[in-house]
């Protein structure tokens, strides 16, 4: 019998799928990083429980109440930089690039394999001379303050420009900038390439065509 298939199903244009792709990674990581920061809240209240059996009995008796607010000041703090994080905000971060990103003290490290910078592009990919393209890439798990580098190049790998974007700047999870490619000779052409990175993760992004 003949395999059946849905002729009504939703066709994507292929120009959308890299964007798509790249959209689902982004998701992926998210609920990887959700996945990883439940289990540091696991940690971290099985840690409390630890320290609140240890406390003298006349003391837990004067201020249970005070010891369990403070409990869950401290899972509302967390649960509010998790959503934060969730809806595109970055990560608050405690130390260096060693592999770690902080969130309450050392028993909550997440390790930092949860940033994604993925679908770097030009907008458009062909362009007219003097005609201003955009750079952008898609982010998450950054902080505020770290910033995106872009690094323009020509086919043969030379240094074109360079330019710096802060992830806070970042709309819908993009980070983008504005350029200027150097026009090429009169009815000639010029191919650029650039390399967004960004702490440790990069992405390249296809070619674009500058027409004299």
């Amino acid at each position: 019998m003949a395999d059946h298939y849905d002729d009504d199903a939703p066709k994507v244009p292929a120009d959308l799928l890299p964007e798509l792709q790249a959209k689902a990674e982004l998701a992926a990581r998210k609920v990887d990083l959700l996945e990883r920061r439940i289990a540091a809240w696991e940690d971290e209240l099985a840690q409390l429980r630890k320290l609140l059996k240890a406390i003298p009995t006349a003391e837990a008796v004067d201020a249970p109440q005070a010891r369990m607010d403070d409990l869950e000041g401290r899972v509302a703090r967390l649960e509010k930089r998790s959503f934060r994080a969730m809806a595109g905000q970055a990560m608050q971060r405690a130390g260096g690039t060693g592999g770690a990103v902080h969130f309450a003290g050392p028993e909550l490290d997440v390790p930092a394999d949860a940033r994604a910078l993925v679908f770097a592009t030009w907008t458009p990919l062909d362009a007219a001379a003097g005609e201003p393209v955009t750079l952008s890439v898609m982010v998450d798990g950054f902080d505020p303050e770290d910033v995106v580098s872009f690094a323009i190049t020509d086919l043969a790998g030379d240094a074109v420009d360079s330019l710096s974007v802060p992830v806070a700047r970042a709309t819908a999870e993009k980070v983008s900038a504005a350029w200027t490619p150097p026009a090429p000779g009169k009815g000639g052409h010029r191919e650029f390439r650039f390399t967004a990175s960004c702490r440790g993760r990069e992405d390249r992004s296809p070619v674009l065509t500058v027409r004299g």
